[in-house]
Order: C-alpha cells, then structure tokens, then sequence
C-alpha cells in the first residue's frame, strides 16, 4: 500500500483553479419550495449511494483475510481495505492460474496411465494381441485419443506426428 508521501510528492505543490466568475451565493430569501424539494431529493439520493459503497467496502473488509486484524478503533480506511482486496484478487488469479496448470498436468499424467495400464493388460493377456500387429510392434488398443489442438506438430517433443497433426509423441 502506498503511503502518503508516494501519493503526495513534497516537491509538486497541488493549486486550486482560479474561478472564472465571482462567486455569488444565492439569498436565502430567493430560494422557491421547488429548489429546496430539489436539493432535499439530491441530498438524500447522494446519502443512499455513499452509504452503498460504504457497505459494500464494508463486505469487502470482512471477506478478505487479515483485514479485519488491522482495524483500529476507528476502523481501517477504504483505501486499505481497497489495496488489500487487490492484492488478493492477484494472489488469486495466481493461485488458480497454479493450479490449472497442475489440473492439465495431472490430466496428461492419467492419460499416460491408462495407455500404461492397456499395454501391461495386453502383455498379460497374449491371446489379445494378433499375429501382424504383434510382429510389426504396433497394437490397435495402443491408440492415445486426439487433442483437440491447433498446432500443426508435436508439442511434447519430437515432432513424430508432424503427418498426423494429433499433438502427441508416440515416444513419450
């Protein structure tokens, strides 16, 4: 979070515009019923919607960890609460972007099983396997699924598939 002094630099001086006209408050005396029901409404309508946010910064404080431990007796200011909720939202977007990669990894991890596990049933079982294919080295029931991937070769390594364009080695 930044500190005051990052947010207001010692060396820029903040000046307030000059007014382009005087200045001329109305007199009480002048002001009709309809401008005064207009400025209640406005005043009222403005209320409604600082009290909005105020609850919604409110919820915020309460769902983000560690942001109720540092409330004061006054409460913590919206701008911390702000910063912190970006700052999860980061660490977030973090986290699953992590554990998305791991969901793919652990997808391609059991699909390597299972093709594990057809060539360990069809060794067990020799009557499976055919005479041509056995001779040749290849078996049909051996065959990965196709990804569904846009790239014309191989991601995975040597580019065996550059034909078939599945997006597997058969080496790995």
């Amino acid at each position: 979070m930044m500190t005051p002094q990052d947010v207001l630099q010692t060396g820029t001086q903040r000046t307030i515009a000059p007014r382009t006209h005087p200045y001329s408050p109305k007199i009480d005396g002048t002001r009709t019923p309809r401008d005064e029901r207009r400025r209640a409404q406005h005043n009222e309508v403005e209320r409604r919607r600082r009290d909005k946010i105020n609850n919604w910064i409110v919820q915020l404080s309460k769902i983000i960890p560690d942001c109720n431990a540092d409330n004061s007796k006054t409460g913590a200011s919206k701008g911390g609460i702000l910063s912190k909720a970006c700052d999860y939202i980061r660490e977030l977007r973090q986290t699953n972007q992590r554990m998305q990669e791991t969901f793919k990894e652990a997808e391609r991890l059991q699909m390597d099983n299972e093709l594990l596990r057809q060539q360990t049933r069809q060794i067990a079982d020799p009557q499976t396997q055919d005479t041509a294919g056995a001779t040749s080295g290849w078996t049909p029931g051996l065959q990965r699924p196709r990804r569904d991937t846009h790239f014309p070769i191989c991601i995975f390594c040597c580019g065996c598939c550059y034909k078939s364009k599945c997006g597997i080695c058969c080496k790995t």
